[in-house]
């Protein structure tokens, strides 16, 4: 995702620089405007998906700090069936704390906050 961003930023400056370079009202300063146009929008777009995903990371560290607590609290407490469920959220949460720390370690490393990495799976 970091590459993207920065070849669309470099997409922004290029354009920029054929528009000036060749001057106005010619035939490639069409070229600079529409390369500086696409540029900007998946450059807009990549800010966006930065955005959303260290939100969502941010909000994944806090759920599982809540998820802990109940757990500590109510594992000798509950019914089977409430058991069970809560058997069935630890590794709904497992799974996505598994797709986080991967996401992290590859293409998606600036989306995801780095404090995912250091969460380990419940049990």
């Amino acid at each position: 995702m970091l590459t993207l961003t920065i070849i669309s930023f470099i997409a922004i400056v290029l354009g920029f620089l054929i528009s000036r370079k060749v001057g106005f009202w010619s035939d490639w300063d069409i070229v600079g405007g529409i390369v500086m146009f696409v540029g900007g929008i998946t450059f807009l777009i990549c800010l966006l998906i930065i955005g959303v995903g260290r939100y969502e990371s941010s909000v994944f560290i806090e759920k599982q700090v809540v998820l802990k607590e109940t757990l500590k609290y109510n594992r000798d407490n509950l019914s089977e069936l409430e058991r069970l469920e809560m058997n069935k959220k630890v590794a709904e949460y497992n799974e996505q704390l598994t797709a986080y720390k991967y996401d992290n370690k590859h293409f998606f490393d600036i989306c995801v906050v780095d404090e995912v990495s250091s969460l380990e799976l419940l049990k």
